[in-house]
């Protein structure tokens, strides 16, 4: 259902949709088997990953991303995550940059679309580095059967956290409309990043009839097919679902330095360059 996608300069044509995922279009991590070295929620930050040399935690290197302890016991470590929106998925980008020597060898994506009432069964998150699930939390989060959720990216490896390798792409060709995901790494390790790249999918049930909405957000659907420039921040982020914080949140573009220029008057008699 899935393939590994060759990335052009910026990466295949699917990494232009929205990241349903991200913490800015309110993508939450519900549960994560360990959080030991870094917490799960670091995966959703829209921010490129970063890395601070000489900087350690109480458990060790600081790492920008999600990274579990070595599995000394049988499984592997996983996570789930709510999407900000339910929609369809066409693509993912498993990043590990940074992650060179201690990056998770292998990953798998499962999906489903949950109910109100299955997502209130998983335990309180309190996404604590140093700390992995205990055997109650486990037990209730069993029941969900997620590990039964249907596939839509198998067992594959990945690439170490190098500049070259650490873009994993693969597209996807299942366009159900899902509202969460489990991220398997195989058997643990870190990962830095995971973009989910896609379209809303509304509940257009859910919308009272008579409510105006704004058809080119992102939460209703809307998505950017085509810009002139994006050198600071995407054209995309205009029709984010947060309210922009700084400057790159929003649509930037570079300026035209060797443009011709165009006089026009102004009717107080002055002119506009």
């Amino acid at each position: 259902m899935a393939a590994r996608s060759r990335p052009g300069v910026n990466g295949p044509k699917f990494v232009e949709l929205n990241d349903l995922a991200s913490s800015k279009a309110s993508g939450r991590v519900l549960f994560a088997t360990d959080d030991w070295f870094a917490v799960a929620e670091n995966l959703l930050k829209s921010e490129e990953p970063t890395f601070r040399d000489g900087v350690f935690t109480s458990q060790g290197k600081w790492m920008d991303g999600w990274e579990t302890r070595r599995k000394r016991k049988p499984g592997h470590d996983w996570c789930i995550i709510k999407l900000g929106e339910p929609g369809a998925i066409y693509g993912f980008d498993v990043d590990t940059s940074f992650f060179t020597g201690n990056s998770a060898p292998k990953v798998s994506i499962q999906v489903a679309h949950l109910t109100a009432a299955q997502e209130a069964m998983f335990p309180p998150r309190k996404s604590l580095m140093g700390t992995e699930a205990s055997k109650e939390q486990l037990q209730q989060v069993a029941k969900l059967q997620s590990e039964k959720w249907e596939v839509i990216l198998p067992i594959i490896e990945i690439g170490a956290g190098y500049a070259d390798t650490a873009h994993n792409y693969f597209r996807v060709n299942c366009h159900h409309r899902w509202s969460h995901l489990r991220l398997n790494c195989y058997p643990d390790g870190g990962i830095a990043r995971l973009r989910v790249y896609g379209q809303v999918v509304p509940n257009w049930g859910e919308i009272p009839l008579r409510e105006l909405v704004d058809l080119a957000a992102m939460d209703r659907g809307g998505i950017c097919i085509g810009y002139s420039n994006i050198h600071f921040g995407h054209a995309r982020n205009c029709i984010g679902k947060q309210r922009a914080h700084i400057m790159s949140d929003g649509w930037e573009t570079a300026r035209r330095v060797r443009k011709e220029h165009t006089i026009e008057p102004l009717y107080c008699g002055h002119l506009w360059d």
